[in-house]
Parts: structure tokens; C-alpha cells; sequence
């Protein structure tokens, strides 16, 4: 795995700084600060820096809000029991591109 996976990877569950991420797979701070440059340069991840030292996180992708919405809108409807054939085709299309 690369270096840039591993960091994906380690920020995939949690928001972690610099520091805590060459800690993570051990490589230098230097190094790490280059790693997420790119990572950020990318637009794959972003910072929170409203306090030192700087936060990291994965950006949500367009597919990624659409299935947190297919899953809470598919849990309300089993909460519900009833809903009209439009609502399932909805629920059926958004579905088809999140899978």
C-alpha cells in the first residue's frame, strides 16, 4: 500500500494531525507535510485551521453525501412502512449510483 493510501486510510475514521499521522505509519514530518500537500493540492482531503496544529480530514465526495442521504432516507421509510411508488423509484435510482 502506498503512503498516500496509508494516509487515506488512517484518515477514513478520524480527523488526525500531521504529527499523528507520521506517528501513524512512521515516516518523517517532513515527508508527511509533503504527503498531504499533495493529498490536499488534490482536493482530497482538507484542513482545520482554526488552531494549531492543523487537523486533516477526507473531503466527502458527491457519492459519499448521496449515500449517507439513500441510508437515512431508506431507514425512515422501514420506520414509516408506507411509501408511494415515487418514493421507491427515488429510493431505487439514488440506489443504482451509489452502489
Amino acid at each position: 500500500m502506498t503512503i498516500l493510501k496509508k494516509i487515506m486510510e488512517l484518515l477514513k475514521d478520524r480527523e488526525l494531525t500531521s504529527i499523528e499521522i507520521a506517528s501513524e505509519i512512521n515516516i518523517p514530518k517532513d515527508n508527511c507535510a509533503s504527503y498531504l500537500n499533495t493529498l490536499y493540492n488534490d482536493g482530497r482531503i482538507k484542513s482545520k485551521k482554526d488552531k494549531r496544529p492543523y487537523k486533516y480530514k477526507i473531503v466527502e465526495t458527491p457519492k459519499a453525501l448521496l449515500k449517507q442521504l439513500y441510508d437515512f432516507m431508506s431507514s425512515k421509510c422501514n420506520i414509516v412502512g408506507e411509501i408511494s411508488e415515487k418514493q421507491v423509484d427515488l429510493l431505487e435510482t439514488i440506489k443504482g449510483v451509489v452502489n
